[in-house]
C-alpha cells in the first residue's frame, strides 16, 4: 500500500484505542478488520521523541507497511513535554516551537501528513484577552509553518470544547476562522465529532469549513468507545458524504478493558454510515 497522500476518504485508527503493550496485536487486528491506516500518538511508541532516532521511527513506518497499513497523522504531539506553552511566555513558546520541529521531522519519517494541535491545556491564555491570544497564536504558528510545510506536512489546529477543559478555540467555526487567518501553507484545520457533539454545532459546518479540515476524527464525547455514548453519528456521517473532504477519517477513542471488541464495533459503526454500503465512498 502506497503510504503518501490519499485522494479519498480513507480510514484509520488511533493508537490510543490499545495498551501500549499490546501493539503488536492491534496492528494485525486493525488490518485485518479493513483499516488502511493507523493514527499515532508518538509518545506511547517512541517515548522522548528528542531522544528517539529517525532510524527507529523509521523501522516503525516499515512495520505499519509490512502489516499494510500507513500513518494517517500524529495526534498527542505534546503530550509530556515540559516548558511548552503557547501563551505563558516568549520562552514557553520557543520551547513548544523546537518541539513541534521534531514533531515534523518524526511525522515525516513516519509518512504522517497531518499533526493535530490539540493540547486544551497548553492553550489556556490565562487573563490574556481574546484578541491578543488570537494575535499571538497567529503569529505563533505562521512562525511554525514552514517547518511542516516544507516537509508536505500539515499543523492542524483542533478545536477543543470547554468540557475538555479549553478556554481557546473550542468551536470549529473558531478553528476554521484561525486557520483562515493564519493563511500560510503547514497550517489548517483538524475537525473533531466529539467536539461537534458537545457543542451541538450544525452538522453543515462539515461542508461550510471543508476547504480548511485536513485531518478528521469520528469520536464521541469524552473519548467513549464509537457507539456507546448515545450520540447519532447520521447527521454528521451524512454531512462527511455530501462534502468534498478528500483527507482520512480517522476513528479516536479511549482504550477500555475489551480494547478488541471496541476496535470492531467502532469500525462496522463508521463503515455502515460514513461510506456507502460497499464500504467506499
Amino acid at each position: 500500500m502506497d503510504d503518501g497522500q490519499r485522494s479519498t476518504r480513507q480510514l484509520s485508527i488511533s493508537n490510543i484505542a490499545w495498551p501500549a503493550d499490546q501493539d503488536a496485536q492491534a496492528l494485525e487486528l486493525v488490518a485485518k478488520l479493513g483499516f488502511d491506516g493507523v493514527e499515532v500518538a508518538p509518545r506511547k511508541i517512541f517515548g522522548d521523541l528528542h531522544a528517539v532516532s529517525l532510524d527507529t521511527v523509521q523501522a516503525y513506518r516499515r512495520r505499519l507497511q509490512d502489516a499494510g497499513l500507513a500513518a494517517s497523522a500524529l495526534q498527542a504531539i505534546l503530550f509530556g513535554v515540559e516548558g511548552a506553552h503557547l501563551f505563558e511566555s516568549p520562552s514557553s513558546r520557543d520551547r513548544m516551537a523546537a518541539h513541534l520541529r521534531r514533531v515534523a521531522e518524526i511525522a515525516d519519517a513516519l509518512g504522517a501528513r497531518a499533526c493535530v494541535f490539540g493540547s486544551p491545556i497548553l492553550r489556556d491564555p490565562g487573563s490574556i484577552p481574546l484578541d491578543e491570544a488570537s494575535e499571538i497564536a497567529e503569529t505563533f504558528l505562521r512562525v511554525i509553518a514552514p517547518d511542516f510545510a516544507n516537509r508536505n506536512i500539515t499543523l492542524c489546529f483542533e478545536a477543543n470544547p470547554p468540557l475538555y477543559k479549553c478556554r481557546f478555540v473550542t468551536r470549529t467555526e473558531e478553528a476554521y476562522s484561525l486557520v483562515e487567518r493564519v493563511a500560510v501553507p503547514g497550517v489548517a484545520m483538524q475537525l473533531d465529532t466529539g467536539t461537534m457533539f458537545i457543542n451541538g454545532e450544525d452538522p453543515d459546518i462539515i461542508r461550510r469549513t471543508e476547504c480548511q479540515i485536513r485531518h478528521f476524527h469520528v469520536s464521541e464525547p469524552n473519548l467513549a468507545p464509537l457507539g456507546t455514548s448515545g450520540v447519532d453519528h447520521t447527521p454528521l456521517a451524512s454531512a462527511v458524504k455530501t462534502s468534498n473532504y478528500p483527507h482520512w477519517l480517522s476513528i479516536e477513542m479511549r482504550a477500555v478493558d475489551d480494547w478488541r471488541g471496541a476496535i470492531q464495533q467502532a469500525y462496522t459503526l463508521v463503515k455502515s454510515l460514513y461510506y456507502d454500503v460497499s464500504g467506499t465512498e
